[in-house]
């Protein structure tokens, strides 16, 4: 199954780039947090009221710079019993839309587990899980590339 979200960071791509890199560095904790806020959104208006969270690792590849673009594979993977969840293979892109404008996108794709009976769970509801999943974890990058940018610029003032 694939899924795609994006998002626009006001900034160099360059200096996007750099702050996303420091940060998935530094912060892998942040696939594990979009994980269980899914999970806790799915509780809310799925069936049930218990959240089952997941610590999911998160595994970074080496950037690969393009023209017009920064690629950095990410794979995802459920700590614990892995057979139950799926592992999402995937990766951020670093876009410049303009001067001032940088698009971070995350695309990838998974399989479901459990055979016959996940694909079924998967185009019933875990599907949707998994692309809430995705849109808190570019959600909580782009708020944190934000951060450290505008930090970056209040120590360097003058700029």
């Amino acid at each position: 199954m694939f899924v795609y979200y994006y998002g626009l960071v006001p900034g160099d791509s360059a200096e996007v780039e750099a702050a996303l890199l420091t940060l998935l560095r530094d912060r892998p904790e942040l696939a594990g947090i979009a994980y269980r806020q899914a999970e806790e959104l799915r509780a809310r208006v799925g069936p049930g009221t218990r959240v089952f969270a997941k610590t999911v690792r998160l595994d970074l590849g080496r950037p690969i710079r393009g023209p017009g673009d920064t690629r950095v594979p990410i794979t995802w993977v459920a700590t614990g019993a892995r057979g139950l969840f799926p592992r999402l293979e995937g990766e951020m892109v670093v876009s410049e839309v303009g001067p001032e404008l940088t698009q971070l996108v995350f695309r990838g794709s998974y399989d479901p587990p459990l055979g016959l009976v996940g694909e079924a769970l998967d185009r019933v509801l875990l599907h949707r899980l998994a692309e809430a999943s995705v849109k808190h974890f570019v959600d909580g990058v782009i708020a944190a590339v934000c951060d450290r940018l505008v930090q970056a610029a209040v120590q360097a003032p003058g700029r």
